[in-house]
Protein backbone atom coordinates (compact mmCIF):
# COMPACT_ATOMS: atom_id res chain seq x y z
CA UNK A 1 0.00 0.00 0.00
CA UNK A 2 1.05 3.62 -0.62
CA UNK A 3 -0.03 6.57 1.54
CA UNK A 4 -0.15 9.90 -0.35
CA UNK A 5 -0.84 11.99 2.75
CA UNK A 6 -4.62 11.71 2.46
CA UNK A 7 -5.51 8.13 1.52
CA UNK A 8 -4.11 4.65 0.87
CA UNK A 9 -3.51 3.27 -2.63
CA UNK A 10 -2.85 -0.32 -3.68
CA UNK A 11 0.25 -1.26 -5.65
CA UNK A 12 -1.47 -3.03 -8.53
CA UNK A 13 -1.76 -6.74 -7.65
CA UNK A 14 0.47 -6.62 -4.57
CA UNK A 15 2.54 -9.64 -3.50
CA UNK A 16 1.55 -13.12 -2.36
CA UNK A 17 2.78 -13.07 1.25
CA UNK A 18 4.59 -11.12 3.97
CA UNK A 19 6.81 -8.10 3.20
CA UNK A 20 9.65 -7.43 5.64
CA UNK A 21 11.83 -4.88 3.84
CA UNK A 22 11.50 -1.86 1.53
CA UNK A 23 14.30 0.05 -0.17
CA UNK A 24 14.08 2.91 -2.66
CA UNK A 25 16.42 3.10 -5.65
CA UNK A 26 16.65 5.07 -8.92
CA UNK A 27 14.78 2.22 -10.62
CA UNK A 28 11.95 2.20 -8.11
CA UNK A 29 10.98 0.54 -4.84
CA UNK A 30 12.54 -2.84 -4.06
CA UNK A 31 10.35 -5.06 -1.89
CA UNK A 32 11.65 -8.03 0.10
CA UNK A 33 9.95 -10.71 2.16
CA UNK A 34 8.58 -14.27 2.19
CA UNK A 35 6.47 -14.08 -0.98
CA UNK A 36 6.63 -16.26 -4.10
CA UNK A 37 4.93 -13.97 -6.60
CA UNK A 38 4.30 -10.30 -7.35
CA UNK A 39 1.29 -8.62 -8.98
CA UNK A 40 -0.49 -11.58 -7.40
CA UNK A 41 -4.11 -10.38 -7.45
CA UNK A 42 -4.13 -9.29 -11.11
CA UNK A 43 -1.68 -11.24 -13.26
CA UNK A 44 0.76 -13.15 -11.02
CA UNK A 45 4.47 -13.07 -11.83
CA UNK A 46 6.65 -15.76 -10.27
CA UNK A 47 9.26 -13.91 -8.24
CA UNK A 48 10.70 -15.15 -4.96
CA UNK A 49 11.71 -12.98 -2.00
CA UNK A 50 12.41 -9.75 -3.91
CA UNK A 51 10.51 -7.69 -6.46
CA UNK A 52 10.57 -4.23 -8.00
CA UNK A 53 7.73 -1.70 -8.09
CA UNK A 54 8.67 0.91 -10.72
CA UNK A 55 5.98 3.35 -9.64
CA UNK A 56 3.39 2.01 -12.09
CA UNK A 57 3.80 -1.75 -12.44
CA UNK A 58 5.59 -4.72 -10.88
CA UNK A 59 8.79 -6.03 -12.48
CA UNK A 60 10.43 -9.43 -12.13
CA UNK A 61 14.21 -9.36 -11.79
CA UNK A 62 16.10 -11.16 -14.59
CA UNK A 63 18.15 -14.09 -13.29
CA UNK A 64 20.85 -14.77 -15.86
CA UNK A 65 22.87 -17.26 -13.79
CA UNK A 66 19.79 -19.10 -12.49
CA UNK A 67 20.77 -18.67 -8.85
CA UNK A 68 17.93 -16.49 -7.67
CA UNK A 69 16.33 -17.00 -4.24
CA UNK A 70 14.06 -19.98 -3.72
CA UNK A 71 12.75 -20.48 -0.20
CA UNK A 72 14.84 -17.53 1.01
CA UNK A 73 13.12 -14.97 3.26
CA UNK A 74 14.42 -11.44 2.77
CA UNK A 75 14.63 -9.53 6.07
CA UNK A 76 16.55 -6.44 4.97
CA UNK A 77 17.37 -4.61 1.74
CA UNK A 78 20.00 -1.95 1.14
CA UNK A 79 20.74 -0.14 -2.13
CA UNK A 80 24.39 0.87 -2.50
CA UNK A 81 26.66 1.52 -5.49
CA UNK A 82 24.05 0.31 -8.00
CA UNK A 83 23.65 -2.97 -6.10
CA UNK A 84 20.69 -4.25 -4.09
CA UNK A 85 21.89 -6.14 -1.02
CA UNK A 86 19.53 -8.85 0.31
CA UNK A 87 19.90 -10.22 3.83
CA UNK A 88 17.68 -12.86 5.35
CA UNK A 89 17.17 -16.44 6.41
CA UNK A 90 16.65 -20.03 5.20
CA UNK A 91 18.75 -21.69 2.54
CA UNK A 92 19.04 -19.67 -0.64
CA UNK A 93 18.62 -22.65 -2.96
CA UNK A 94 19.67 -26.21 -2.20
CA UNK A 95 22.72 -27.21 -4.21
CA UNK A 96 23.66 -23.81 -5.60
CA UNK A 97 26.61 -21.63 -4.46
CA UNK A 98 24.47 -19.39 -2.28
CA UNK A 99 23.29 -21.97 0.26
CA UNK A 100 23.71 -20.64 3.81
CA UNK A 101 25.17 -17.29 2.80
CA UNK A 102 22.17 -15.30 4.10
CA UNK A 103 23.55 -12.26 2.23
CA UNK A 104 23.89 -11.55 -1.50
CA UNK A 105 23.63 -8.60 -3.83
CA UNK A 106 21.77 -8.26 -7.12
CA UNK A 107 23.01 -6.26 -10.09
CA UNK A 108 22.33 -6.47 -13.83
CA UNK A 109 20.60 -9.84 -13.68
CA UNK A 110 23.16 -11.57 -11.48
CA UNK A 111 23.05 -12.62 -7.81
CA UNK A 112 26.43 -12.64 -6.04
CA UNK A 113 27.15 -13.87 -2.49
CA UNK A 114 28.73 -11.46 -0.01
CA UNK A 115 31.43 -12.77 2.34
CA UNK A 116 31.98 -16.39 3.21
CA UNK A 117 29.16 -18.64 4.39
CA UNK A 118 27.13 -18.17 7.53
CA UNK A 119 27.45 -21.36 9.55
CA UNK A 120 24.09 -23.17 9.68
CA UNK A 121 21.09 -23.64 7.41
CA UNK A 122 18.68 -22.02 9.88
CA UNK A 123 20.85 -19.00 10.63
CA UNK A 124 19.54 -15.53 9.76
CA UNK A 125 20.71 -11.98 9.13
CA UNK A 126 18.08 -9.48 10.26
CA UNK A 127 19.81 -6.18 9.52
CA UNK A 128 22.81 -4.87 7.59
CA UNK A 129 24.44 -1.46 7.88
CA UNK A 130 27.47 0.36 6.53
CA UNK A 131 29.49 2.20 9.16
CA UNK A 132 32.67 4.07 8.19
CA UNK A 133 32.48 2.26 4.83
CA UNK A 134 32.52 -1.17 6.50
CA UNK A 135 29.63 -3.64 6.24
CA UNK A 136 28.14 -4.89 9.53
CA UNK A 137 25.52 -7.62 10.00
CA UNK A 138 23.26 -8.49 12.91
CA UNK A 139 21.05 -11.52 13.32
CA UNK A 140 20.66 -15.03 14.67
CA UNK A 141 23.84 -16.83 13.61
CA UNK A 142 26.75 -18.67 15.19
CA UNK A 143 30.33 -18.85 13.92
CA UNK A 144 29.83 -16.78 10.77
CA UNK A 145 32.40 -17.87 8.22
CA UNK A 146 33.70 -20.49 10.71
CA UNK A 147 34.86 -17.67 13.01
CA UNK A 148 34.04 -18.59 16.62
CA UNK A 149 34.05 -14.89 17.57
CA UNK A 150 31.44 -13.98 14.94
CA UNK A 151 28.18 -14.73 16.74
CA UNK A 152 25.05 -12.59 16.22
CA UNK A 153 27.11 -9.53 15.16
CA UNK A 154 29.98 -9.26 12.68
CA UNK A 155 31.66 -7.05 10.09
CA UNK A 156 33.15 -7.94 6.74
CA UNK A 157 36.94 -7.60 6.44
CA UNK A 158 38.59 -8.71 3.17
CA UNK A 159 35.72 -11.09 2.46
CA UNK A 160 35.80 -12.71 5.92
CA UNK A 161 33.40 -12.22 8.82
CA UNK A 162 34.99 -10.79 11.99
CA UNK A 163 33.17 -10.65 15.32
CA UNK A 164 33.66 -9.42 18.87
CA UNK A 165 32.92 -12.55 20.88
CA UNK A 166 30.64 -10.46 23.11
CA UNK A 167 27.14 -11.12 21.80
CA UNK A 168 25.22 -14.13 23.11
CA UNK A 169 21.71 -13.29 21.88
CA UNK A 170 20.06 -12.14 18.66
CA UNK A 171 20.82 -8.73 17.14
CA UNK A 172 17.82 -7.26 15.31
CA UNK A 173 18.75 -3.67 14.48
CA UNK A 174 21.80 -1.66 13.41
CA UNK A 175 22.03 2.08 12.78
CA UNK A 176 25.02 4.23 11.87
CA UNK A 177 24.95 7.95 12.59
CA UNK A 178 28.26 8.67 10.90
CA UNK A 179 30.15 8.73 14.18
CA UNK A 180 28.46 5.94 16.13
CA UNK A 181 27.12 2.47 15.33
CA UNK A 182 24.11 1.55 17.46
CA UNK A 183 23.20 -2.11 17.97
CA UNK A 184 19.83 -3.32 19.23
CA UNK A 185 18.73 -6.83 20.13
CA UNK A 186 17.70 -9.25 22.86
CA UNK A 187 21.06 -9.26 24.68
CA UNK A 188 21.46 -8.51 28.38
CA UNK A 189 24.52 -7.39 30.38
CA UNK A 190 26.68 -7.19 27.26
CA UNK A 191 30.39 -7.45 28.08
CA UNK A 192 29.40 -7.99 31.75
CA UNK A 193 28.04 -4.45 31.90
CA UNK A 194 24.64 -4.37 33.64
CA UNK A 195 23.71 -1.18 31.76
CA UNK A 196 24.24 -2.78 28.33
CA UNK A 197 20.76 -4.26 27.90
CA UNK A 198 19.10 -4.51 24.47
CA UNK A 199 20.92 -1.51 22.97
CA UNK A 200 24.55 -0.49 22.87
CA UNK A 201 27.02 1.60 20.92
CA UNK A 202 29.89 -0.21 19.23
CA UNK A 203 33.28 0.55 17.71
CA UNK A 204 33.40 4.28 18.33
CA UNK A 205 36.60 6.26 18.26
CA UNK A 206 34.98 8.79 20.58
CA UNK A 207 33.01 8.79 23.80
CA UNK A 208 30.08 11.11 24.41
CA UNK A 209 29.39 12.65 27.80
CA UNK A 210 25.59 12.72 27.74
CA UNK A 211 25.43 15.07 30.71
CA UNK A 212 27.28 17.90 28.99
CA UNK A 213 26.90 16.96 25.31
CA UNK A 214 30.67 17.25 24.99
CA UNK A 215 32.38 14.81 22.65
CA UNK A 216 35.60 13.54 24.20
CA UNK A 217 38.55 12.45 22.04
CA UNK A 218 41.78 10.75 23.00
CA UNK A 219 43.71 13.72 21.64
CA UNK A 220 42.83 17.34 20.96
CA UNK A 221 44.31 18.46 17.66
CA UNK A 222 42.94 21.99 17.74
CA UNK A 223 40.84 24.41 19.72
CA UNK A 224 37.45 25.31 18.25
CA UNK A 225 35.73 28.65 18.72
CA UNK A 226 33.16 30.05 19.09
CA UNK A 227 30.88 27.24 20.16
CA UNK A 228 27.92 27.86 19.98
CA UNK A 229 28.30 29.87 16.78
CA UNK A 230 26.11 31.97 14.56
CA UNK A 231 27.89 30.84 11.41
CA UNK A 232 31.71 30.77 11.19
CA UNK A 233 33.80 28.28 13.19
CA UNK A 234 37.49 29.00 13.75
CA UNK A 235 40.40 26.63 14.52
CA UNK A 236 43.81 27.50 15.95
CA UNK A 237 45.46 25.28 13.34
CA UNK A 238 44.90 24.51 9.66
CA UNK A 239 42.73 21.43 9.13
CA UNK A 240 43.34 19.13 6.16
CA UNK A 241 39.76 17.85 5.99
CA UNK A 242 36.62 19.12 7.73
CA UNK A 243 33.37 17.12 7.59
CA UNK A 244 30.13 18.24 9.23
CA UNK A 245 27.25 15.82 9.95
CA UNK A 246 23.76 16.52 11.23
CA UNK A 247 22.38 14.76 14.30
CA UNK A 248 21.18 11.82 12.16
CA UNK A 249 24.68 11.26 10.78
CA UNK A 250 24.03 12.71 7.31
CA UNK A 251 26.98 14.56 5.84
CA UNK A 252 26.10 18.23 5.33
CA UNK A 253 29.30 19.80 4.02
CA UNK A 254 33.06 19.42 3.58
CA UNK A 255 36.01 21.80 3.52
CA UNK A 256 39.73 21.32 2.98
CA UNK A 257 42.97 22.97 4.12
CA UNK A 258 41.41 25.76 6.13
CA UNK A 259 41.41 27.22 9.63
CA UNK A 260 37.73 28.23 9.37
CA UNK A 261 34.48 26.74 8.16
CA UNK A 262 31.15 28.47 7.60
CA UNK A 263 27.90 26.76 8.62
CA UNK A 264 25.77 29.86 8.03
CA UNK A 265 23.60 28.05 5.46
CA UNK A 266 22.74 25.26 7.92
CA UNK A 267 19.64 25.51 10.08
CA UNK A 268 19.97 25.99 13.82
CA UNK A 269 20.77 22.83 15.74
CA UNK A 270 23.52 20.47 16.91
CA UNK A 271 26.11 19.12 14.48
CA UNK A 272 29.06 16.73 14.57
CA UNK A 273 32.37 18.20 13.44
CA UNK A 274 35.00 15.75 12.16
CA UNK A 275 38.50 17.19 11.81
CA UNK A 276 41.33 15.27 10.15
CA UNK A 277 45.03 16.13 10.14
CA UNK A 278 47.24 13.39 8.74
CA UNK A 279 46.35 10.14 10.48
CA UNK A 280 44.77 11.93 13.44
CA UNK A 281 41.10 12.66 13.91
CA UNK A 282 39.18 14.87 16.32
CA UNK A 283 35.40 14.84 16.63
CA UNK A 284 33.40 17.50 18.43
CA UNK A 285 29.81 18.59 18.83
CA UNK A 286 29.02 22.13 17.77
CA UNK A 287 25.83 24.15 18.14
CA UNK A 288 24.53 26.50 15.44
CA UNK A 289 22.31 29.30 16.74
Amino acid sequence: MRWDGQEWHSLAGGVSSTVYALEMSPRGLYVGGAFGSINTNIDPINQNSIGLWNGTTWEALPDFNNTGPNGFITRDLEYRNDKVYMAGENTWLNGNPFTRHCLAYYKDGLYTPVGNQIGNTNDAIYDIEWHNNELYIGGDFINAGANEEADYFAKLVDGEWVGTGLFKEDVFALHSTGTNLYVGGSFQDLDENEENDAITRYGCEIAINTQTNIVITDHDLVNIFPNPTEGVVHFDNEIEKIIIYNSQGKEMLRAYNSNTVSIERLISGTYILELIIGNNKQIEKIVKW
